[in-house]
Parts: structure tokens; C-alpha cells; sequence
């Protein structure tokens, strides 16, 4: 028994340090050069359902994606508009998932058939082009979600995932 519990709290501190997978993809054709000037795509009726809900369930999570996405932009030498027209709109949507694995081991383990349950979270951040309303870049993070974050760690988990995924942009 005492094996057993050992060997879970090993499987959680593993699961809590799980990297943090990144993608891209872009348009070719873009000319990101070009694109100057940004704003985040309204959450009215017309803006994404999957971004209107997250501000609605989350807005403190909300409010820490979009600070740290302005804060990655504007590094990136765009400028953000509140007003007028803009080069980019800036969106994102966010879930997770319940998971599940299965391990089975062969020849003499005792242990057999291991079952582990976990939690992944997905983070997509799209940048359209605003006259066009055509997609030219998205980044994608994935990762295993730690149970029972406290909010420090899941700002700090959140602000990786972002650095991370802004790290290839603009394409080269």
C-alpha cells in the first residue's frame, strides 16, 4: 500500500510538471510587416461564441489573457487600438479536457494495469486580418493541468503558455 501511494503522489508531481507543448501556423501569404496596429475582437453577438463564454466564466483569467497577450503584442512592435480601424483583430479560446490513460505492463510487474486521469488544457490565440477577416496566424499551447492550482501558479502556468507561443511571432 505504502508503494502504491508512493508511486501515485510520484505520477502527480509528474503530471504538475508536465511541459508545455507549443504550435504555430501562419499564412504565407501575409505580410506581416504590414500590420501595425491591433485590437481585440469584440464579444458582441458577432465575436466568437468560445471567447464570450471564457470572459463570462472566468474573467479574472480573462482579464490575465488578454493582459499578457497586449503585453506580448506590443512587444512584438504592434500598437494597440480602442478605437479606428486596426490591422489585426485578437482572439482566443480556451478548454480542457478530462483525459485518461492506460498503462499495461507486461512480463512480471505487479502492478499491471495502471489508470491515471488527468486534465488538458488548450489555449488557441488567433490574429485575423482585419480587412480581410481572413485567419493569418495561430498559436496553440497544450498541457497537462496540476490539480488544484492555486491562482499563482495557474497565472504563472498561463504567463508561460503565452511567452511561449508568442515566441515565433511575427514569422520570419
Amino acid at each position: 500500500m505504502t508503494r502504491r501511494l508512493i508511486l501515485v503522489a510520484a505520477a502527480l508531481a509528474l503530471v504538475a510538471c508536465n511541459p508545455i507543448y507549443v504550435s504555430h501556423d501562419y499564412d504565407r501569404d501575409a505580410d506581416f510587416a504590414s500590420y501595425r496596429t491591433y485590437s481585440w475582437m469584440p464579444f458582441d453577438v458577432s465575436g466568437p461564441a468560445d471567447a464570450r463564454q471564457a470572459q463570462q466564466q472566468s474573467p479574472l483569467m480573462h482579464k490575465r489573457t488578454v493582459s499578457l497577450v497586449d503585453e506580448q503584442l506590443v512587444k512584438d512592435g504592434l500598437t494597440k487600438k480602442v478605437e479606428g480601424d486596426v490591422d489585426l483583430w485578437v482572439t482566443y479560446y480556451g478548454e480542457s479536457e478530462q483525459q485518461v490513460q492506460i498503462r499495461q505492463r507486461r512480463g512480471y510487474d505487479p502492478l499491471g494495469t495502471t489508470v491515471q486521469h488527468y486534465e488538458e488544457g488548450t489555449l488557441i490565440i488567433d490574429l485575423i486580418d482585419a480587412t480581410t477577416n481572413k485567419l493569418v496566424w495561430r498559436g496553440i499551447a497544450e498541457a497537462t493541468l496540476s490539480d488544484n492550482p492555486t491562482a499563482e501558479e495557474e497565472a504563472e502556468r498561463l504567463k508561460d503558455s503565452i511567452k511561449k507561443v508568442f515566441k515565433k511571432f511575427p514569422p520570419k
